[in-house]
């Protein structure tokens, strides 16, 4: 929370009520459960449709539920608003966190993920275009790759169809039975 909010972060998490939605929106901590990720399509780095017209459209007709906005008083608001990069009293929804401007975005990337993830990263297939400059049609290729990775996978795929791609499944079974595989030989 700190990454985005600075030094407002103290005074709106104590802000809050404990049971706010809000507040478990902005505060989670990394379930130790999982021992493996896999990411596909994933926007890491936002979106440049986001801040394009198309994501400025969709911004206009995404509403909040009241729910979300119990308990959010002012010194939250403008806290949001900030975290994807806009001023005053404003209640961004997804989309605004999507633009690769967005400064919680940016303050999530240097992270680290602590087990082991794989990357299956879509691209349109388009002909000529240098691997770094493609896109799945959404998400660019700069956005989804992530340093670190155990594996990263190009599949030619757009990214509404990427999850039933042919390539797509199998690699995510090639990576499900690394993991199988690696926890038999833990047990």
């Amino acid at each position: 929370m700190a990454g985005v909010f600075k030094a407002d972060a103290g005074r709106l998490e104590a802000k809050l009520p404990p049971d706010s939605l809000l507040k478990r929106a902005l505060l989670f901590e990394a379930n130790p459960r999982s021992t493996r990720i896999v990411f596909i399509c994933t926007p890491h780095l936002g979106s440049p449709l986001a801040a394009g017209l198309l994501g400025q459209f969709g911004r206009s007709i995404i509403l909040l539920p009241a729910r979300v906005l119990e308990g959010a008083g002012n010194l939250a608001v403008k806290s949001l608003a900030a975290a994807v990069g806009q001023k005053g009293r404003f209640m961004p929804n997804s989309i605004w966190g999507m633009s690769p401007r967005s400064p919680l975005l940016l303050s999530l990337h240097p992270l680290s993920i602590k087990p082991p993830f794989h990357s299956i990263i879509g691209n349109q297939g388009l002909d000529k275009i240098p691997l770094k400059d493609s896109s799945d049609g959404v998400v660019p290729y700069w956005s989804s790759h992530l340093a670190g990775a155990v594996s990263e996978r190009i599949v030619t795929a757009q990214h509404v169809t990427a999850c039933q791609n042919p390539e797509t499944v199998e690699e995510l079974k090639r990576i499900l039975r690394l993991h199988l595989s690696a926890i038999s030989n833990h047990n």
